[in-house]
């Protein structure tokens, strides 16, 4: 009577039921999925941030300038900073590292 209800499904059940191997690749198969679509959607997450520039997945370049973790936007500014009384000296700087 159940299998004229539900169609052959309990045949399925039985099936599985009695042997609990099938049960347990059943219950693998379905981990396995459920564990494959989650990595599908981090891998688009992942791909959406680094399309949109948003996220933490964005990098940002070194600072180009840095002594003792102060950062200079420009080699003027950090020469003035290394050399405050010499002139000289940051001027040969200046002329060997130009600001692009």
């Amino acid at each position: 009577m159940f299998n004229s209800i539900f169609g052959g499904l309990g045949g399925l059940y039985q099936t599985q039921a009695s042997n609990p191997l099938a049960l347990q690749n059943s219950q693998m198969s379905m981990s396995q999925s459920m564990q494959n679509s989650l990595a599908q959607q981090q891998a688009q997450a992942f791909n959406q941030a680094m399309i949109s520039g948003l996220g933490m997945y964005q990098q940002t370049p070194p600072p180009r300038w840095m002594i003792d973790g102060k950062t200079f936007n420009t080699a003027k500014e950090f020469a003035l900073h290394i050399w405050p009384d010499d002139e000289q000296a940051r001027l040969m700087f200046a002329l060997k590292y130009t600001d692009d």
